[in-house]
């Protein structure tokens, strides 16, 4: 009889105990899964977190620039001719603004890629390197730095300064991550979430640092004011869109 209770008691307890690491095993993956879960629910979120728009960005040397020439509204006139000459005074390129012809001999001439130029727009700067009494010397292709020269008293160009140039665009772009958008000069890094569809109009320059006024695409609400760099060591850190 005694034997008997003992044999009970063991079957019992070994009962006990798979039934015990049976519910113990559950739990476990119970926990497995739930910790599965919300990783799966992070990467989830984090997949979903806008990711920054990558701005290319050209990083243009101005060490030896004194600014830009540009063409006066009167050379957008229908028929006025632009002269750019050699060194030696004679006549590099002459074309007529802005008709059809015009544009098809400025796309043809391969050494003319001033700094900027857009032939729908009806627009183009040089970076201008240096001047005399009479003429400013430009840059008229920035992929091999061929100079020519522009009269300073012809009606049809203007000198700029870059600071006007940054101004008088629609609209600026920059790489956020290398050229963060701050509160203030030298101030705090703006890390509020930032909608995407904004664009940065230029409002003030101050040195190297360029004021921007941030703004929706479709309604033009402002979503406040940062502050980027616009130049850093002679090179500009930002992309320019002159028209909308």
């Amino acid at each position: 009889m005694n034997i008997m209770k003992v044999i009970t008691i063991i079957l019992t307890l070994f009962i006990f105990i798979g039934c015990f690491s049976k519910i113990a095993g559950t739990q476990n993956n119970v926990l497995v899964d739930s910790t599965k879960q919300a990783k799966n629910l992070n990467n989830t979120q984090t997949d979903e977190k806008t990711t920054p728009k990558v701005i290319k960005i050209d990083y243009y040397d101005i060490k030896n620039s004194l600014g830009l020439v540009t063409i006066t509204q009167k050379g957008f006139s229908e028929g006025q001719s632009i002269e750019i000459y050699n060194q030696d005074g004679s006549i590099w390129y002459k074309t007529s603004l802005f008709n059809d012809g015009a544009v098809k001999s400025i796309e043809q001439n391969q050494d003319f890629r001033p700094f900027r130029y857009d032939l729908d727009d009806n627009f183009f700067y040089f970076n201008c390197v240096g001047q005399d009494a009479e003429y400013f010397q430009v840059i008229v292709n920035d992929e091999t730095g061929l100079k020519k020269f522009v009269r300073k008293d012809s009606s049809h160009f203007k000198f700029e300064s870059w600071e006007k140039y940054i101004l008088d665009c629609f609209a600026v772009e920059f790489d956020i991550e290398k050229n963060p958008l701050r509160e203030e000069i030298n101030g705090k890094v703006i890390v509020r979430e930032i909608p995407k569809e904004l664009y940065f109009n230029a409002v003030e320059i101050k040195g190297e640092w360029l004021k921007v006024n941030l703004r929706d695409i479709n309604t033009e609400k402002s979503y406040g004011f940062g502050w980027i760099r616009w130049k850093i060591n002679d090179k500009i850190m930002i992309n320019f869109l002159e028209t909308a």
